[in-house]
């Protein structure tokens, strides 16, 4: 199973953990009858991967697909 492309290159082996953190952005206000109102205004996903050790050939391949 394919989970971390590139273009069309799969590069799932090479990954040795990956971590998908969401956070939500939103805007917060106290009216005068002391009731809060939250406005959503959109989310935020960050995608952290880490590689397990690469050879050089490797490396260079990840690289191009990154570039």
């Amino acid at each position: 199973m394919a989970y971390f492309k590139i273009g069309d290159k799969d590069f799932s082996n090479y990954c040795q953990e990956l971590t998908i953190k969401y956070r939500p952005l939103y805007n917060s206000q106290t009216n005068a009858a002391g009731n809060t109102v939250v406005d959503m205004i959109n989310t935020k996903r960050t995608i952290e991967v880490t590689f397990r050790p690469m050879n050089s050939t490797e490396m260079a391949e990840l690289l191009n697909a990154v570039s």
